[in-house]
């Protein structure tokens, strides 16, 4: 199952697409109080779940909203929770840089293994060495390799060299 959260855009569907699945979004209610209430759209139990979620101007609330579907997919059976953020939040905020200040993303790995995560993966995190401290799997992917192929495919380079062509 792919679930995909509500601040995910078309990336979550074009992901879903390549990996041969069919990407579903996780039903919102949002109440007068603000309050809102979640609902995943299938039956998980016994399921292998992936829950993309994009992270947009609102981390926290998306942070929040990736937990309570973890959370729900988790009581609702699913065998394994897989979370994939494409941008890992906080990222930038790996180190203490005074005493007294927060780990977010150290945080951010511990609330989501308390929830049910199974794993967890990203792509080219700020700081990779970070997730050595993170309690779940954690897996960073790296952009790199994707992006020197296109390079070599679509402007002929060689040995690391670009050929540009008129």
């Amino acid at each position: 199952a792919f679930i995909v959260g509500s601040q995910s855009s078309s990336l979550a569907t074009e992901v879903a697409h390549l990996l041969g699945c069919e990407a579903v979004s996780v039903y919102k209610k949002i109440f007068d109080d603000g309050e809102t209430r979640l609902r995943l759209p299938i039956t998980v139990a016994g399921k292998e779940v992936i829950i993309f979620q994009t992270i947009t101007e609102q981390p926290d609330e998306s942070i929040f909203e990736t937990l309570r579907i973890v959370d729900a997919a988790k009581t609702s059976g699913a065998r394994t929770i897989t979370v994939v953020f494409p941008c890992y939040p906080y990222a930038r905020q790996d180190r203490e840089l005074q005493n007294g200040c927060d780990i977010p993303p150290k945080l951010i790995a511990k609330l989501l293994k308390t929830a049910g995560a199974d794993r967890l993966v990203t792509v080219d995190i700020h700081a990779p060495r970070q997730i050595d401290d993170f309690p779940l799997p954690t897996y960073n992917l790296s952009t790199e390799n994707l992006f020197l192929d296109y390079l070599h495919r679509e402007k002929n380079t060689t040995d690391g060299f670009f050929l540009f062509t008129p």
